[in-house]
């Protein structure tokens, strides 16, 4: 969340393939819009792909799993759960929320 764009996009990649990390589309999504944003045509290329694939009002889960959010509060990169990676949280209101329920 540095500004990196090649970084954000291997990221998006990342969770979009589920290479080391959970497979998780909206957490993808999320990393290549903040490395499109910065020009990288690759980004762009695959925000463009995984929007015409899914439009985001279906994108099922993915999203926040306290609030369905698809975007950390600041407009970053979803987090994932520290305990299970399986989720992602905006922030750490919304986990903590979350962990209570």
């Amino acid at each position: 969340d540095q500004g990196h764009a090649d970084a954000q996009f291997n990221l998006g990649l990342s969770y979009a393939q589920g290479q080391g990390v959970p497979k998780n589309t909206a957490i993808a999504l999320s990393w290549f819009r903040k490395a499109a944003a910065q020009g990288h045509q690759r980004a762009v290329d695959c925000v463009a792909e995984f929007e015409a694939a899914e439009p985001p009002a279906r994108m099922g889960p993915g999203g926040c799993a306290n609030c369905g959010a698809l975007e950390a509060n600041g407009g970053g990169a979803l987090k994932p759960c520290a305990r299970c990676r399986r989720v992602a949280y905006c922030g750490r209101e919304c986990q903590k929320e979350h962990w209570k329920a």
